[in-house]
């Protein structure tokens, strides 16, 4: 089965660029490869990877009809091809921000969603964390035409920081210490750490990005099936509120995009921390049979041991989440998700803010009457 992988250079804040941009670099590789049938896009392809509530401005609806959705719907359809990738999806039903993975069917069919469970590190200031399934049930046929219409492919969905986390892996592990899924897609928009010498030294910087780089083999390895492991490529630069300071960020994405088989060998790979874009094709095979799976757990909660800077992202998500939560966040990210709504502010707070000048007025017009 061949499956492809797209590296891509993502522009924050612009939609209609990047989904249009992914496109011609889709569209180009499909004049010459007809045999790919599953193609996998990078975390947050719309939006861009920006840390602050600029990000909101990107939000799409849960809908069908985003824009987002309604991109991978059309060339799921016009190659028909599995396509996934995750978007900036706000929910008008709780008023909460989400990272979503979608799954699109060559048919034009959702053949599933996953949330990102844990946003990572500052990313907890503008997400919601959602506890569901990171595995999507598709029909074997889609990907294999000549296998048996009933059978079924188990899709694991990893979202950048949850394949390095001991919680998200060890659902894909069944009592038995045997993997439940038959491929793992890894969708990433993980760009370098800037070293600096006390929150996240040279030493440590290093460390970490070998431990991205081979992200893709050390879940093959471990979980004994092949990995997509798809990250940005290009500059990349955010302004980041520490402490409730304003700092901006510049480092770049490395990309590296990864294909593996279920052995940890590399099948295909781009050049890591080269500047690059196209689809990467691969051939893998699905496991026929389950192996052991041993599955360790480092301190910090991760499957492979981590440098201390990134152990400590824990503290930031805590900070993250109070952040998301407070009535001035709330507000504000209410009043961006109903701007999707085609309301001009949030509800609870128009009417509060109308009710208390009505009141007041009347109030201040009889005061001033019986003066």
């Amino acid at each position: 089965m061949n499956v492809g992988v797209v590296q891509l250079e993502c522009h924050d804040g612009q939609t209609t660029r990047n989904l249009e941009h992914a496109r011609v670099v889709i569209e180009e590789h499909f004049k010459t490869d007809t045999r790919t049938k599953l193609l996998l896009l990078p975390e947050l392809l719309s939006a861009g990877y920006d840390l602050s509530e600029n990000v909101w401005l990107c939000a799409e609806s849960s809908g069908d009809n985003s824009p987002t959705i309604t991109f991978i719907k059309s060339v799921a359809i016009k190659y028909q091809i599995v396509v996934g990738a995750t978007y900036v999806e706000a929910d008008t039903t709780d008023n909460h921000i989400y990272n979503t993975f979608v799954l699109m069917g060559p048919l034009g069919n959702v053949l599933g969603r996953v949330r990102k469970s844990r946003p990572a590190s500052f990313e907890r200031n503008y997400f919601n964390e959602y506890n569901s399934t990171h595995v999507i049930e598709i029909p074997t046929s889609f990907l294999n035409p000549s296998a048996d219409a009933s059978q079924k492919l188990r899709v694991g969905v990893a979202i950048c920081y949850e394949n390095m986390l001991h919680d998200t892996i060890k659902e894909f592990v069944n009592k038995d210490s045997l993997c439940t899924i038959d491929i793992l897609l890894s969708p990433f928009s993980a760009p370098l750490p800037v070293p600096n010498p006390v929150t996240f030294p040279q030493v440590h910087c290093e460390a970490y990005i070998e431990q991205l780089h081979k992200i893709a083999q050390t879940l093959s390895k471990t979980l004994h099936i092949p990995v997509i492991y798809c990250n940005k490529t290009g500059p990349w630069s955010s302004i980041l509120t520490i402490f409730g300071s304003k700092q901006t960020i510049v480092s770049q994405f490395p990309g590296g995009c990864t294909i593996s088989d279920q052995d940890g060998n590399i099948v295909s790979q781009f050049t890591p921390n080269k500047l690059e874009e196209g689809v990467l094709v691969g051939h893998v095979e699905m496991p026929t049979q389950r192996k052991r799976v041993i599955l360790e757990r480092y301190f910090g909660g991760y499957i492979v041991p981590m440098p201390w800077p990134v152990q400590m992202f824990w503290v930031m998500e805590k900070i993250g989440l109070i952040h998301y939560h407070k009535p001035s966040t709330t507000e504000r990210r209410t009043n961006a998700i109903n701007k999707l709504r085609g309301f001009p502010e949030s509800y609870p707070h128009s009417l509060l803010k109308r009710y208390v000048f009505v009141s007041s007025a009347i109030i201040a017009s009889l005061w001033y009457t019986n003066k």
